[in-house]
């Protein structure tokens, strides 16, 4: 398939792009590289420089004809949603909508999101599964849940199929040692303890030492980046060989 890859200079992104190649997809990668880096994209692929607050942009590269895309452009960073809800409300849901659209413009019709497992709040049971309810506990976990809901109605009235992706605490490399592009700024635990261990960060925070656990402190669950890039593309299949959300 001709796959477009929104946000493939990233993290995740850049995993996703190889996984993708290694199942022999030909891949196209849009990114403004807020956060993406230029060292993360292979030399096999086409690049195309956007923004998914500009419509032209995204129009400019759904005109060059793609089966299916996938889209991890959202900003991800729960405290900072509840600081600035406006930023998310205009990148996460506003850009999710105009991806959408030009997707349909152009006859794209298979959708996979990188959701997040913060559409689900806090546990009521463990482990929780796709049944849990849901009750996002900050703005970024209600933009990806939201836009959840609105897939689910593009679906219904325009036939635009879709796989949302609910994960958790991405961590860890390829092992081919490529893509190796350090994450700008990251929020996310490990990197930022490697960035402490290492001296780019003169401390870390911890918070919290009343969990219930043998020793009081969090637990976390991670899922390898690579793992995660792999389950893209089977959703990916998935979607398009039943043409089912």
């Amino acid at each position: 398939m001709k796959v477009l890859v929104i946000g493939g200079a990233g993290y995740i992104g850049s995993h996703v792009v190889k996984a993708l190649m290694q199942d022999g997809h030909t891949v196209t990668v849009f990114d403004n590289l807020s956060s993406g880096l230029r060292e993360n994209l292979f030399k096999e692929n086409s690049f195309i420089y956007g923004n998914i607050l500009i419509q032209s942009d995204l129009e400019f590269a759904f005109e060059k004809g793609f089966d299916a895309f996938i889209h991890l452009a959202a900003f991800k960073a729960a405290g900072e949603s509840m600081i600035t809800p406006e930023k998310y409300s205009v990148n996460n849901i506003t850009g999710t909508i105009n991806i959408m659209n030009a997707a349909l413009k152009y006859n794209c019709k298979y959708m996979v999101f990188s959701s997040s497992a913060a559409v689900f709040g806090e546990p009521k049971y463990l482990p929780i599964d796709e049944s849990h309810p849901k009750e996002p506990e900050n703005y970024y976990g209600f933009t990806k849940l939201k836009i959840e809901e609105i897939m689910a109605w593009y679906d219904k009235i325009k036939n635009l199929k879709f796989a949302a992706l609910r994960y958790f605490n991405a961590a860890g490399y390829d092992v081919d040692g490529f893509p190796s592009g350090l994450e700008q700024n990251p929020a996310n635990l490990l990197p930022v303890i490697m960035e402490t261990a290492c001296g780019m960060r003169e401390k870390m925070k911890v918070f919290g030492t009343d969990y219930d656990t043998r020793d009081g402190t969090c637990i976390r669950d991670y899922v390898h980046v690579s793992d995660l890039a792999i389950a893209h593309v089977k959703a990916l299949e998935y979607i398009s060989t039943k043409n089912e959300s």
